[in-house]
């Protein structure tokens, strides 16, 4: 299970802490939550601040963590300072996984986040691809599907099951993501 809460900067629909402080507090404690629950990986986002970060992984006990970054924008390159620093700095901090999503513009890049995941030392899992209407099955090809039946469940709703260095991921059209993306449905 990995559970993840995502502001509406990112397609979720939580308010984004930076612009609404009072919602820091309520989404820190959910991920508490989470953690004292024991879930497997727990997604602990770009939005909160460093020492939230910190104190989270502190007490992540058995569960993993998955430090995430998201950019729908699509305004920062996969080669710029930022998105190395981010890697960097989930590394440091003791992340187990490091999640990086952008918006591609252009088939460009595609090709920078491939060669976004071949420069960096990937002292964790790494997870970096883009989203957006120019995204290529180039950007895809490192995925390969999880099993077989479940792929093709998967599948069956408009939606493919892949997987990357054990890390599990579910990708869906986004005029059907609310209707295919929930647990549920694929728990059935």
């Amino acid at each position: 299970i990995i559970f993840a809460l995502r502001t509406r900067s990112q397609a979720g629909t939580l308010p984004d802490p930076r612009r609404h402080p009072e919602t820091a507090a309520y989404t820190t404690d959910i991920l508490k939550l989470a953690l004292k629950m024991g879930i497997e990986y727990v997604d602990v986002n770009d939005i909160l601040p460093r020492a939230t970060k910190v104190m989270l992984l502190s007490m992540k006990g058995n569960s993993k963590i998955i430090a995430s970054w998201h950019d729908y924008t699509g305004q920062t390159s996969w080669l710029s300072a930022t998105t190395y620093n981010f890697y960097k700095e989930s590394v440091k901090l003791g992340a187990d996984v490091v999640m990086m999503v952008n918006s591609a513009k252009d088939n460009e890049d595609n090709l920078d986040v491939r060669k976004f995941s071949q420069q960096v030392q990937k002292d964790v899992p790494l997870v970096a691809f883009n989203v957006g209407a120019v995204v290529s099955l180039t950007s895809l090809s490192m995925l390969t599907p999880l099993i077989r039946r479940l792929h093709d469940r998967a599948n069956s709703h408009g939606s493919g099951t892949y997987t990357l260095h054990r890390f599990h991921m579910l990708f869906c059209p986004k005029r059907r993501l609310q209707d295919n993306c929930r647990i549920s449905r694929y728990n059935r």
